[in-house]
């Protein structure tokens, strides 16, 4: 069920971006990327960003994710894996034992070189995903406590060299994560000696120059680099600016970081230029970010997004619409009258009169027993007997024996055989429950209470009409002979007593048959209330299956629903129960409530409970007869302001206009989207801002917030324009800051300083840090 629900959900966002309202569907890089993540502490951002690219990159299959690691990496399509080394990164010499490692194992080089030359054949390969092959985007992602950082710079310009090979043009960005909620002080020193190192590596005079191009052969060539080693550094904290920590970092960095390549490396159209929007321009924001001093000059960002709250959008329409469903179905249940259900499962007094008699020997029977031999008595000696007394003289029990030979022994076959075929069960499964016209939930109806109640009222009747025929044979029993009224024959004793045998076997046994048959009666209503007590245990079953649909919708409803709380995202139940119904009702005017048990429907929906097939054919009703409607497709905008109105009177000066919720969405926006670093703002001397939009250039949204403080905002301002109709999504940048501004910096020096005294290495060479 829930893989089920994933699946409509996707399919809800995909079909919302590739409706009329937004066709661009999922994004596409025009130039190849690779990701290359350093350490295992690495390995959920790994995960993470190649999960986000995954679902919004329409080539993402030609996108390349490199792990080094020490002793966990990742399995999953085009992500290669490299163990940097056999050592521990434990004692006092963590960082610069691996290092040296690294250098003294030649193999390990070699088969990073190697391994490099592999990547350069992969990314020839996915050449035809992309619009341009002239350049490749390489992104550094590390978390700064990691000790394989120190070799962070081998690793990477050996990767640049060997890419520049295959592209003319490569363009080097480093991501370095800071978890400060669960570091300590001896791993942050790890992550401060990093950051001390980097500071060096984008000095203007860093220079690398080192034999770490191994062959096979292992013929050792020299690499040479100067300069930056990166285009931009980035810092993303688990902290904002404020210095409060946010919730799921790991995934909030990796939307950043998304975003960040997306805006770099995005296919622009030429009808996707427009006048007085501010495009990015990498080459501008690296400038406006330099000081005077020359200082290296580091990047962070924040990342927001209000997006159409899909899932609860599904959930609430697939609970409102199955619950509107199991109306419906139960609404046939109580719509037939009681009569015909009764005429319809064969329990009326008549339907039960024939199948009993339908079982009972003929009558003729009791004409045959005047075949019977009887004793030599003749009338004028039974005159004064009563009858009872009179069959026993007469034929003893030769008159009972064969009664219960030749009439109640062979009914009495013919019931049991009608018992064991279960008939009322079968005739519940074949006119009810296999019946699309009324299924289980019917058959779990009529097999309840009312019809056992009528039932046990039908056996009382049977029960009084049995107790009547016993008294009236009981007082026949006691009549005399001379008081019966028969055909008598003056002249012959030998007729009239043939006469009266014949009307006292007629008259008694003529009577035991209709109280046999009464009694048969009463036997089956017992049988078929136990039958239909048993039956409904049986259909508790399925309808339990339909009554926990609707229970665990409800639950994951509630639960979707409660992570939505802003005011952007109120009244989902209220509006899409609305919704739901306003579409159903629609259709049912159109086609009647019938359409709904047609074949490509629920059907014989029975089976479906039997096969375990039920929930699974409802979310596909579901998304055919309301996702792929048409009627709830809106823009985001559309959207969020007739849901924000849905319990508002039309005239109610309460209703949200279109200004007051484009206000809303943008001050949402500009909270969420704050920068993932804690600076000393004190110490920064120079910052630089530029925020981008992405979404629809020409809403009306966008071109509200790009008229906002547009002669004297202090940061620059722009739109990525894409055809979304489901959501907004905002990139803020800023940089300018040096290391030292860092809180997380100032926090750790004393730690480091101290830790060093203790006799603790972090840098492999003295030349390694910037002094």
């Amino acid at each position: 069920m829930q893989k089920l629900l994933e699946k409509i959900i996707e399919d809800y966002i995909l079909k919302a971006e590739n409706s009329h309202l937004g066709k661009e569907g999922r994004r596409l890089i025009s130039n190849p990327i690779i990701y290359l993540f350093i350490g295992d502490q690495s390995l959920p951002a790994l995960k993470a960003v190649y999960e986000l690219n995954q679902k919004k990159w329409a080539n993402h299959d030609g996108i390349l994710y490199f792990h080094v690691y020490l002793k966990e990496t990742w399995t999953e399509a085009n992500v290669i894996s490299f163990k940097a080394s056999e050592n521990d990164a434990t004692g006092k010499r963590s960082r610069p034992s691996l290092y040296e490692a690294f250098y003294q194992d030649e193999q390990k080089l070699v088969d990073y070189n190697q391994l490099l030359r592999q990547l350069n054949v992969r990314f020839a390969e996915l050449g035809n995903k992309f619009a341009s092959f002239q350049k490749i985007n390489i992104s550094v992602i590390t978390e700064i406590n990691d000790p394989l950082t120190v070799i962070l710079s081998e690793l990477t310009i050996l990767l640049e060299h060997s890419l520049r090979d295959l592209f003319t043009m490569t363009y080097l960005d480093a991501f370095c994560l800071l978890e400060e909620r669960t570091a300590d002080e001896g791993t942050s020193v790890l992550g401060l000696s990093f950051l001390r190192e980097l500071k060096n590596m984008q000095e203007q005079q860093y220079s690398f120059s080192k034999e770490i191009l191994v062959t096979k052969d292992r013929i050792r060539i020299p690499v040479t680099r100067k300069g930056p080693l990166f285009d931009l550094v980035y810092l993303l904290s688990d902290k904002d600016e404020r210095g409060m920590f946010t919730e799921n970092s790991i995934g909030k960095n990796a939307e950043i970081i998304s975003a960040i390549n997306l805006i770099k490396n995005k296919k622009v159209n030429e009808n996707e230029h427009f006048p007085g929007n501010e495009m990015y321009n990498n080459v501008h924001f690296s400038k406006n970010i330099q000081n005077d001093e020359r200082i290296p000059a580091f990047v962070t960002a924040g990342f927001s997004k209000v997006c159409r709250p899909n899932e609860a959008i599904v959930i609430n329409v697939l609970y409102y619409f199955y619950t509107y469903l199991k109306a419906v179905i139960g609404d046939r249940a109580s719509n037939i009258e009681h009569q015909k259900v009764i005429e319809l499962l064969e329990l009326d007094n008549a339907s039960i009169h024939n199948r009993v008699s339908s079982f009972f020997p003929p009558m003729e029977i009791i004409e045959e027993m005047l075949g019977l031999m009887p004793s030599d008595y003749m009338y004028h000696q039974l005159e004064n007997q009563t009858l009872r007394e009179a069959e026993e003289l007469l034929f003893g029990n030769s008159a009972k024996v064969f009664f219960q030979e030749n009439l109640l022994n062979p009914f009495s076959e013919n019931m049991k055989r009608y018992y064991s075929k279960r008939p009322l069960k079968k005739l519940l499964q074949k006119r009810v429950e296999e019946n699309s016209t009324y299924g289980a939930y019917c058959a779990f109806r009529w097999t309840d209470e009312p019809f056992v109640q009528y039932l046990l009222r039908l056996r009382s009747e049977y029960a009084h009409q049995f107790e009547l025929f016993e008294e009236e044979l009981n007082a026949i029993y006691s009549e005399y002979g001379g008081q019966q009224n028969f055909r008598k024959t003056p002249f012959s004793k030998k007729r009239t007593t043939r006469n009266f045998i014949s009307h006292l076997l007629n008259r008694i046994y003529q009577l035991k048959c209709k109280s046999v048959l009464v009694n048969a009666k009463l036997e089956l209503v017992n049988y078929y209330i136990l039958i239909l007590e048993e039956c409904h245990e049986e259909y508790k079953g399925q309808i339990e299956v339909l009554n926990s649909l609707e229970t665990n919708l409800y639950r994951m409803k509630a639960e979707v629903t409660s992570g939505y709380q802003n005011k952007i995202n109120q009244n989902i139940p209220e509006y899409y129960e609305r919704m739901v119904k306003s579409i159903l009702q629609d259709l049912e005017e159109r086609r009647s409530t019938e359409f709904y048990f047609e074949e490509k429907n629920l059907a014989n929906y029975s089976l479906l409970l039997n096969q375990g097939q039920f929930a699974n054919r409802v979310t596909e009703m579901c998304q055919r007869l309301i996702f792929e409607s048409g009627k709830l497709d809106q823009t985001f905008e559309q959207e969020i302001l007739a849901r924000g109105n849905v319990m508002v009177d039309y005239g109610d000066p309460q209703v949200m206009t279109k200004e007051e919720l484009f206000n809303e969405l943008y001050q949402l926006l500009e909270k969420d989207s704050a920068c993932h670093i804690h600076l000393l703002e004190y110490t920064q001397k120079h910052k630089y801002e530029e925020k981008y939009y992405l979404g629809d250039f020409q809403s009306s949204f966008i071109q509200y917030v790009l008229g906002i403080d547009k002669d004297n905002r202090p940061y620059r301002l722009g739109c990525i324009h894409e055809n979304r109709a489901s959501g907004i999504e905002k990139l803020s940048l800023m940089g300018g800051f040096a290391i030292e501004d860092l809180r997380f910096y100032q926090n750790t020096i004393r730690y480091y300083e101290k830790y060093q005294e203790s006799g603790y290495e972090f840098h492999p060479e003295p030349n390694s840090i910037s002094t």
